[in-house]
């Protein structure tokens, strides 16, 4: 018997808890237009926030499908853009202090960039990165669904398209710093080349990918097919979001039906590829086809899951879990609506833990519990009992007992620090892992200083 547990055997709890605020202090003005598409959040180093999509305008002012905010909502005027770029924007992901963006653009700035861009944080192209001589001649448009940079390398995903959009050459590459492509790198040829919509990179270099044409598949670093894996579909799956787990296993979020016609939006697979049948998954009654989770992000101890499905006690469209399926109803944000016109189309499509320990929220809605806001909202998380965060960086900090609990995803830590309030060094480590655990005494305050392989250097607090 499968641990599939019905919603309504969790939510007993959901009666005691509040809705997660809205962070008024995120002042967005008016914000986006009703008809605006946010397709992708990414926070830079220096905590300003670039969101890119299909759009015109925010707060009044022209913005061409991309913007920069800075971390209180207001827009950053050194970040100059308009008619900058020929298509929208659809992923994007942060190296170092650049913003690499993909989406269905053709030239940046009267320069031919197809598809991948870099740029710096004040809106110029950084002309040393050139996918475009790579291509294939016969690729006529893409459509871009993420990026990732992990050990110095930049993978993406999505689907390249001939003039009578037919899927051609590999839906997943990975690219070089130049944004040529590396080449040791070969997309197994025996998959199908349609749509990839969302993949995660393992530590070991291995990637699992989701698409809706073929399920999930795992690829060895040099893109071989991982023959171990096999992935257990059900009677019907539809996947549409990913998030690996520190153990290996990974939650797999969309639309997912068993023999029984049982309908599920979460569920976790074990590192194999095999259905792990003692989460507990959620049962909901789908409303429609397009139903389902569409965006999954590790927040502190928690994942956070958003997209578009019924409510139940209280849950709709945005849900906070641990690890094993447990619902957190501090996260519960009180319901996605349209407005003016209410109806049921009010879904979430992605999700961002910001380095404030905040939570940005896009999708197609008009108001947020009671608040009015048009597809973009900043949950405020800081008082609640969830410690830790991850940012755009890759770095996730959270605390489990009395444990401090570091983890990279991108680059390798090689050393750890640890000193009290005074300056006083009391610990350190040659760590040379992807993770690192310290162990803090009740009471106590202490700071940390890891240094990864690519030299960057993060510092912060320690509080138990």
């Amino acid at each position: 018997m499968k641990a599939f547990f019905s919603l309504a055997l969790l939510a007993t709890s959901s009666v005691f808890s509040q809705n997660l605020p809205v962070d008024l202090s995120f002042d967005q003005g008016s914000g986006f237009d009703s008809t605006s598409v946010i397709s992708t959040l990414s926070q830079l180093q220096n905590g300003k926030i670039f969101i890119g999509g299909s759009f015109s305008s925010y707060n009044n002012s022209n913005v061409d499908n991309m913007v920069l905010l800075s971390e209180d909502g207001v827009i950053d005027t050194n970040f100059i853009c308009n008619d900058c770029i020929n298509g929208n924007v659809t992923a994007s992901v942060i190296q170092s202090d650049q913003i690499i963006l993909g989406g269905t653009f053709t030239a940046f700035n009267g320069v031919e960039r197809k598809y991948i861009a870099r740029i710096d944080d004040d809106g110029s192209l950084d002309e040393s990165f050139n996918l475009t001589t790579s291509l294939p001649s016969d690729v006529a448009s893409a459509n871009i669904t993420q990026l990732s940079v992990v050990n110095n390398k930049i993978y993406l995903s999505g689907a390249f398209y001939n003039s009578s959009f037919q899927a051609i050459f590999n839906p997943v590459i990975r690219l070089n710093l130049d944004g040529s492509i590396d080449e040791s790198f070969q997309f197994d040829q025996s998959l199908d080349k349609r749509l990839v919509t969302a993949f995660s990179v393992q530590t070991d270099g291995s990637v699992v990918f989701v698409s809706k044409t073929s399920g999930v598949f795992k690829l060895n670093e040099n893109g071989s097919i991982d023959d171990t894996f096999q992935f257990e579909s059900l009677f019907l799956s539809t996947p549409s979001a990913i998030c690996v787990l520190p153990d290996g296993k990974f939650l797999l979020g969309g639309r997912f039906v068993n023999e029984a016609q049982e309908s599920f939006v979460l569920m976790r697979y074990n590192s194999n590829g095999s259905l792990d049948e003692t989460f507990n998954a959620f049962e909901f009654n789908f409303l429609e086809t397009l139903d389902g989770v569409f965006s999954i992000e590790k927040f502190g101890s928690n994942y956070l899951a958003t997209g578009r499905f019924t409510d139940y006690d209280g849950v709709d469209d945005f849900i906070g879990i641990n690890a094993d399926g447990v619902v957190n109803y501090e996260f519960i944000v009180g319901g996605l609506t349209s407005y003016p016109n209410v109806s049921d189309t009010a879904y979430g499509s992605k999700l961002l833990g910001l380095s404030s320990g905040k939570i940005l929220l896009a999708g197609q809605f008009g108001k947020v519990n009671n608040t009015i806001l048009r597809n973009l909202v900043c949950l405020d998380a800081l008082g609640l009992g969830v410690a830790g965060f991850i940012n755009d960086n890759h770095l996730s900090v959270y605390y489990d007992d009395n444990n401090c609990n570091f983890t990279s995803l991108s680059e390798i830590i090689t050393t750890v620090e640890i000193f009290d309030l005074s300056g006083r060094l009391v610990a350190s480590d040659n760590v040379n892992s992807y993770r690192y655990s310290y162990q803090l005494e009740n009471n106590s305050i202490l700071l940390y200083r890891l240094t990864m392989n690519d030299g960057k250097i993060y510092t912060g607090k320690m509080i138990n």
